[in-house]
């Protein structure tokens, strides 16, 4: 059996080689080494104090994330993906032109001997900035309707400012800081907290990681006020061009709901516009007022979003119409008892007065009221320039004379 065992020693030696050099091809050639490109890896920053201790922030512009080539043996590589590896940039060593290399590195120690890594990108490039602080004020967005027969008051906000810190760029393009509340189904007042949201003065919301504020929630205090509706009322100031006068105003709505502390409500009749300024004008006038800078202090638009008024002033062409006037349309007060008055119309009868053709077609003389004191008046023949007042829809343009001869009763 020994004999056996140890005969052609040499042959079975070299077929046991053999055997071993054709499993090693066969493993290599199920395991062959392969290439694998692993994309989206985030780059972690490394030292950003570097940076911030000069007073300056950074912005990434390339190369927040890098894609790696990584090679070995298929069965190492084919599992592999992003997670298994990490990458960073030491911000301590930024070049002049802003840049930092990136260094990769498998998480896992078996993997990095196991496979080699190379970059298609291997720097990130920041945009350094001076950073600065600023106070933005406080603003409320109310979402909602309050309960059917209230509104929503005038919030307030504590703070009413807040400090904000960040690049320059960032800072400056920020208008305002807003907190949203829902005021949906309320009756009574709505005490709150919200986180803010900055925006720019497009409106725009401005997201940057980066900015940091002194107050990050800031309480909100929106009173609920019962409503009713009150008319408006608009008048008018200046003089229109020479020649013309104000035919009519006309507006709408001519009510408005509003909202108000109780006994403040309760004392509010009416809003008053009385600033349309129609000096010099010789055709209609139209505009839309905003009603909001008329309410008194602590009244509130129901409806914030119908806060115009449409305001249209018609201006008309005046004319002039002369009235012919005869003795029973002039009154002598005081009259003497024992004296006798006679008028006479010694030079012409006619008054003229100006207006719209309408407000004075049927204007007589009665209508002017015309009044002459007999205290004024001696014995015998008095000549007296009439006194006539404007009415309220036309004006005295000339008057005339009047003989009044005052004698005894016989």
């Amino acid at each position: 059996m020994k004999d056996k065992l140890f005969s052609n020693i040499g042959l079975k030696l070299l077929a046991v080689v053999f055997a071993f050099i054709v499993w090693v091809i066969v493993l290599n050639l199920d395991d062959y080494v392969v290439s694998k490109q692993i994309s989206g890896i985030p780059v972690q920053m490394l030292n950003e104090d570097a940076i911030t201790s000069q007073g300056q922030l950074y912005y990434v512009k390339s190369g927040d994330t890098v894609n790696i080539i990584v090679k070995g043996r298929r069965s190492v590589i084919a599992e592999l993906n992003a997670d298994d590896f990490k990458a960073s940039a030491d911000l301590s060593q930024l070049s002049i032109t802003n840049s930092v290399p990136i260094k990769v590195e498998a998480v896992n120690k078996n993997i990095a001997s196991s496979v080699s890594v190379s970059m298609t990108d291997s720097v990130v490039t920041v945009e350094l900035e001076k950073e600065e602080t600023s106070s933005v004020p406080v603003t409320v967005k109310v979402e909602g309707e309050a309960e059917s027969g209230y509104t929503a008051g005038e919030p307030v906000t504590t703070p009413n400012l807040v400090n904000i810190t960040g690049a320059v760029s960032v800072v400056d393009s920020i208008a305002t800081a807003q907190v949203v509340v829902d005021v949906s189904g309320s009756t009574r007042e709505v005490n709150t907290t919200g986180k803010l949201v900055f925006y720019d003065k497009d409106g725009q919301a401005v997201a940057d990681s980066k900015i940091t504020c002194d107050n990050d929630t800031i309480a909100v205090k929106i009173p609920i006020y019962k409503t009713k509706a009150v008319p408006v009322r608009v008048s008018t100031t200046g003089t229109p061009g020479e020649g013309y006068l104000i035919g009519s105003i006309e507006y709408g709505p001519e009510t408005v709901v509003v909202g108000a502390p109780n006994d403040e409500l309760e004392a509010l009749d009416e809003i008053v516009i009385s600033d349309v300024d129609i000096s010099g004008a010789t055709e209609n006038y139209e505009t839309n007022i905003d009603i909001t800078p008329y309410l008194p202090d602590n009244v509130v638009l129901a409806d914030k979003s119908n806060n115009m008024i449409n305001v249209r002033v018609l201006i008309e062409h005046n004319i002039t119409r002369s009235i012919s006037l005869n003795a029973g349309d002039i009154t002598i007060l005081n009259k003497n008892e024992d004296k006798n008055y006679e008028i006479s119309f010694p030079d012409g009868n006619v008054v003229e007065i100006v207006g719209l053709g309408d407000d004075i077609s049927k204007v007589k003389g009665s209508d002017l009221k015309i009044k002459i004191d007999a205290d004024s008046l001696s014995m015998g023949e008095n000549t007296v320039e009439l006194t006539v007042s404007d009415g309220e829809k036309y004006t005295v343009k000339s008057v005339c004379k009047v003989l009044i001869t005052v004698t005894d009763i016989p």
